[in-house]
């Protein structure tokens, strides 16, 4: 798919692609009183086989848990390269649905001259996330989609700047409405990452 293969581009830091990938939220999908965090998802994981490009193949997902908070500090980088990119990411359960949502973590991207935080700008990236002990599905709300939706004059979702690269500027509690009716939507959330723990 060529959104996700610029996606991982983008998170691995390859400036050479172009296009589209999951699309940035101002605010944020989660609140104070969200405490749900998953055990399983800490480690370090990989793209399936299966899935996984060649460019993709060295590709790493770490989430280790910051402290005995709710949060995960998470890298995304290739093995044998300094940087990559680190995010702060919160699980949100919404119903029967358990989502991600990632900010900037420019705490940990300080230790590293070469790495930066994602998403680079200050906002956020939701997609739905299933977790089971040695593999792990996200799926990020599509920037394409959004698209679709504005060109057809569909979106709901509050949202600022210009028809080629939307921001969400919906509140909280508007996201969070939004992402419970979509939860099963596989074109919303159709940025997708097949992960497996590394052993």
């Amino acid at each position: 798919m060529k959104n996700k293969a610029v996606l991982v581009t983008l998170l691995l830091g390859i400036l050479a692609a172009t296009g589209c990938g999951p699309v940035n939220s101002l605010y944020a999908l989660y609140t104070k009183e969200d405490k749900f965090l998953d055990e399983n998802l800490v480690g370090e994981w990989q793209q399936t086989p299966e899935t996984a490009t060649e460019s993709e193949k060295n590709a790493r997902w770490v989430f280790l848990r910051d402290g005995e908070s709710n949060v995960y500090k998470t890298w995304v980088g290739t093995i044998g390269k300094r940087g990559g990119f680190f995010a702060k990411g919160r699980l949100v359960h919404l119903g029967k649905a358990v989502f991600v949502d990632f900010e900037p973590d420019t705490d940990s991207s300080g230790d590293n001259e070469n790495a930066l935080p994602f998403p680079v700008i200050e906002s956020h990236m939701i997609g739905r996330i299933w977790i089971e002990k040695d593999k792990a599905r996200i799926h990020f709300l599509s920037e394409d989609w959004v698209k679709k939706q504005l060109k057809e004059g569909k979106l709901t979702l509050a949202h600022a700047g210009p028809g080629e690269s939307p921001i969400l500027n919906a509140s909280t509690a508007d996201l969070r409405k939004f992402a419970q009716e979509h939860s099963e939507d596989e074109e919303a959330f159709s940025e997708n990452f097949e992960l497996v723990r590394m052993k």
